[in-house]
Formats: structure tokens, sequence, C-alpha cells
């Protein structure tokens, strides 16, 4: 992804998986009422098993709807670079890698924020850890998405729920000021 004639600034983040996180220095000023509809692409590794694939993309999509006032509109697999749907005012883009050893899950997550328009990358972020694939304090949530995606996706929940929680947590607040916004927000919930 390219950002055309953009200064970002990089901050280094000290704590947990997250180790480096990029916001524009303007998304305040510029950015944060006019890049709300977005669309979550997932660059996913070939050899990933496709219960995680879904999975990323899922946690993704819902994480931004329901943590930020973004409005995302839709998921899909997107190997490359990040491509805008028409109508939409921003991508998404994640690109995860998975390992698994023994019960364990090594994760490592880059992720960015950028406007269809000009592709002025707005947020980015990198972020890698270990995971158990078993969490006590997750087995609600890993049984909800084994009946929504089957039984196959267990051991990748509380991994890849950590992960994208850790990481786009630090995804910049957008803010809604537009009544038609508003209501397209709480259609999606």
């Amino acid at each position: 992804m390219r950002a055309i004639g953009v200064v970002i600034l990089g901050l280094l983040v000290g704590c947990g998986t997250v180790s480096q996180v990029q916001v524009h220095p303007e998304y305040e000023e510029r950015f944060k009422e006019s890049v709300l509809y977005l669309d979550i692409q997932v660059a996913a590794q070939e050899s990933m098993p496709d219960p995680a694939r879904t999975l990323w993309g899922t946690l993704s999509q819902r994480y931004a709807n329901q943590h930020r006032d973004f409005i995302v509109e839709g998921m899909r697999m997107a190997p490359g670079e990040a491509q805008c749907k028409e109508g939409l005012q921003g991508v998404l883009w994640i690109q995860p890698a998975l390992s698994e050893e023994s019960g364990s899950v090594h994760l490592q997550l880059e992720a960015a924020l950028m406007t269809c328009d000009t592709e002025t990358i707005l947020w980015s972020a990198v972020a890698e850890g270990n995971f158990t694939s078993r969490d006590a304090q997750l087995e609600a949530l890993r049984d909800s998405y084994e009946k929504e995606f089957g039984p196959e996706t267990g051991p990748y929940v509380a991994p890849l729920f950590r992960m994208v929680r850790d990481t786009l947590g630090t995804l910049p607040y957008p803010k809604l000021t537009r009544d038609e916004d508003i209501f397209a927000k709480i259609a999606l919930e």
C-alpha cells in the first residue's frame, strides 16, 4: 500500500503483543468524520487453515463495528494490496500469519486503515505473540464461534480474539455526526 504525500506519525507501543502503531498526524482534523464506511480485507497466507482465515475477518469486522464508530459493510479475502469497493470511504486491511505448535498458536498481524480516494494510510499496526489454544476466560466465546462456524474453529478463537482485540484496540476513534451515518450504524447492531 502506498500513501501519497503523507507524513505518518510513528509511535512505539511498549506493552502486550502490539509492537508498533502509526496514526496519521491529521486524523483528528481531516479524517475522523469522513472515513466511516469500510470494508475489511484479509490477506491471509494461502497455507492458513480456512477456519482461521474466516475467523480473522469475522473477528476484525465485529471488533471495528462494536468498539469503534466505523460502519463496516463487509469482509472478504483479498490477497495482496488493499482495494476499495465502490461507495466505501476506506479499507481496513489485515495481513495475518499463523503457525501452530502443540497446543499453542504463534500469530503475526500487520494491519492498516486507508482511505479509498487517495490511498492515504490513516493508521497501521504490527503485532506478534504466542497464545494457548484454550483460554478459560474465553470458553463461552469459543462455544459461540464453534456453533456459528463449526468445531474446527475452536482452537483459533482465543488466540485470534486476543490478537484482534490488542491490535484493533489501537485504532483511532471516528466520529459520526450526520443522522444518516448514525442510522446506518444502528442498523448494523
